[in-house]
């Protein structure tokens, strides 16, 4: 890489602490992972999931609390209310915006450790209509 060695292990160190942040608060949660397990994704700078046995359609991978699940229902507030009742905004607009706000407030957040393991950026495809 362009940058000094010692930076390197301590982005490797960072990940590593991001992951195992992201395993205390999914136990802390009560998330469950049956047959997965989550490793470090050096491609993308996220976190993976990765099968550790065989599954079938109607195997359950990962099972996560509905009060966990961000949502409207978890995220909602007189000002999600205000917009989706009296703003005329949708609801998946509400909940983007509520996310964004939510990822804003960094580690006081009680998602920051799930913010924590999305990649930074993600590639997208660029469309050009002729």
């Amino acid at each position: 890489p362009w940058y000094p060695a010692h930076v390197d292990t301590f982005l490797t160190v960072m990940r590593e602490k991001v992951l195992s942040d992201f395993l205390r608060w999914c136990k802390g949660e009560r998330v469950r992972l049956d047959g997965v397990r989550l490793e470090r994704d050096e491609e993308h700078g996220g976190v993976r999931v990765v099968s550790t046995r065989a599954i079938d359609d109607r195997s359950i991978l990962i099972a996560v609390p509905e009060d966990v699940v961000l949502s409207l229902f978890t995220l909602q507030s007189a000002a999600t209310d205000l917009l989706i009742q009296e703003g005329g905004f949708t609801s998946p607009s509400v909940l983007q915006l509520a996310i964004a706000a939510e990822r804003a407030k960094g580690t006081a957040s009680r998602w920051h450790p799930y913010f924590a393991t999305l990649p930074v950026q993600e590639d997208l495809p660029m469309l050009l209509l002729q």
